[in-house]
C-alpha cells in the first residue's frame, strides 16, 4: 500500500510541475484559477493537486473521460496563420502590416468557407509578437481587428508594457520596442448544444451511495472508510463530504479529507475545502 501510494505521489509532484510551468512561469498565480479535472485520471488527482497548489476550486464536469472528444465536436473552427514581420515600432511600416493581414485574413476566410462556414459566422483576432529591441523572447500582444493608424503605436505599445510587467515582474517604457511576427486567427464560429440540466435534489446524495470501502489517504497516515457514490444518481443541489468517491463508467473522483463536492445544475461536480 505504501509503495502504491508512493506512485501516486509521484505522478502528483510530476504534475503539479507541470502546473507551475504553465502558471507561475507565466506570470499567473494558479489560486486565482479554478481547475478544470478531466480524462479518465484526472479527477483521481485534481484535489490533490489543488490542496497542494493552494487552488481553491475543482471543476470536473460530467463524463470526463470524453471531454477531450466533445471538445473537438463542440469548439469553433480555428485557424492561425504567421508572417515573418521584423520592425521597430517607431518606424513600423503601417500600409505593409495593414495588407499583410488583409491576406491572411482572405486567405482563412477562403479555408473556412470551404468547410462549410458561413460568411457571417466568420471572425479574425489580429496579434503581433513583440519584444524590446535586441531582447531574445517575445510576447504575443493582441491589437485592435481593424486597418491600424499612427495613433494606434502608442495603444500597441501599452499593451505590451502591461504585458511584459505581468509576465516578468518590470516593464520599461521609455525603450524601444519592436515587432518580429504578425498573427492572424480565423474563427469558424458553430452551433452550440445545449447542456442537459439534473433533476433538483434535497441536498443529500444519501441515495446515491453505492456501498462503503476504505481508501488509503497520506494525510490520515492510512486507510480510512469512504461512501462510494453513483455518480449518475446525484442531483442538482447535492453535496457529499469528503473523504469519498464518486464513481462513474469513464472516470473516479477521489474527494479528499476536509472538502466537499456540491453537484450543479448541469451535473458538474465542485470541489472545496470544507466550510470549517
Amino acid at each position: 500500500m505504501e509503495t502504491a501510494n508512493g506512485i501516486i505521489e509521484i505522478a502528483n509532484a510530476n504534475m503539479i510541475g507541470a502546473v507551475r510551468t504553465i502558471s507561475v512561469q507565466r506570470g499567473f498565480d494558479p489560486r486565482d484559477f479554478v481547475l478544470v479535472a478531466f480524462g479518465g485520471a484526472g479527477p483521481m488527482h485534481a484535489n490533490g493537486l489543488a490542496r497542494e497548489l493552494g487552488i481553491p476550486k475543482v471543476l470536473i464536469p460530467m463524463s470526463p473521460g470524453v471531454t477531450s472528444a466533445l471538445g473537438l465536436l463542440v469548439s469553433d473552427i480555428k485557424h492561425d496563420y504567421v508572417r515573418a514581420f521584423h520592425q521597430q515600432m517607431a518606424s513600423l511600416d503601417l500600409e505593409l502590416l495593414n495588407r499583410s493581414y488583409s491576406e491572411l485574413a482572405e486567405r482563412g476566410r477562403e479555408v473556412l468557407c470551404s468547410e462549410g462556414i458561413s460568411g457571417e459566422d466568420i471572425t479574425f483576432a489580429h496579434y503581433l509578437d513583440m519584444r524590446y529591441v535586441g531582447q531574445g523572447y517575445e510576447l504575443k500582444i493582441e491589437i485592435p481587428n481593424r486597418d491600424l493608424t499612427e495613433g494606434d503605436k502608442r495603444t500597441v505599445n501599452a499593451a505590451f508594457y502591461r504585458e511584459h510587467e505581468r509576465a516578468y515582474g518590470y516593464a520599461d517604457d521609455t525603450e524601444p520596442t519592436e515587432a518580429v511576427a504578425l498573427r492572424l486567427t480565423a474563427v469558424g464560429k458553430i452551433r452550440q448544444p445545449s447542456l442537459r440540466r439534473l433533476d433538483t435534489g434535497t441536498g443529500e446524495a444519501g441515495d446515491a451511495v453505492k456501498n462503503e470501502r476504505p481508501v488509503h489517504f497520506a494525510e490520515r497516515g492510512g486507510a480510512v472508510p469512504c461512501q462510494v457514490y453513483d455518480r449518475y444518481r446525484l442531483k442538482s443541489g447535492d453535496r457529499i463530504v469528503g473523504p469519498a468517491i464518486v464513481e462513474e463508467v469513464d472516470s473516479t473522483v477521489v474527494l479528499h479529507p476536509d472538502y466537499q463536492a456540491d453537484v450543479d445544475l448541469h451535473g458538474n461536480i465542485l470541489i472545496q475545502e470544507s466550510a470549517r
